[in-house]
């Protein structure tokens, strides 16, 4: 019994390590293909803001070491420095598809996107 429930674990630790690598060496050649193209925009490190949602998912990904402080910080800046972008030049006061639209068009020219399997460096 003890055999069979080994062999079994080992089974599973294979299969889903199966499932893992192969995203992880994607996103690999994601980042270097926006560090060529996106490397020069310009980066800010910021403070945590605990009210804001995006900021605790970055906190989420720091305090369980998935990245750096450095990282949170500029994670941190480059979406508080979004948010800023939208409220300053999206109007509230518009349906809300254009509100969106407008806050969409901010979004690309802030974050290039790629998959990530952390917000974080998505973010940084």
């Amino acid at each position: 019994m003890k055999a069979l429930l080994k062999f079994l674990t080992i089974q599973i630790s294979f299969i889903i390590l199966s499932i893992i690598i192969p995203p992880a060496i994607q996103t690999s050649a994601k980042w270097i293909n926006y560090h060529l193209f996106f490397s020069d925009k310009e980066s800010i490190a910021g403070e945590k803001d605990p009210t804001l949602l995006s900021h605790r998912m970055i906190s989420f990904d720091k305090e369980n070491n998935i990245i750096t402080s450095e990282t949170a910080a500029m994670a941190y800046g480059n979406t508080l420095k979004y948010l800023h972008s939208v409220r300053d030049k999206c109007n509230p006061n518009v349906k809300t598809t254009n509100f969106l639209e407008c806050a969409n068009n901010i979004l690309g020219d802030n974050f290039y996107y790629h998959q990530s399997p952390m917000v974080s460096l998505a973010w940084a």
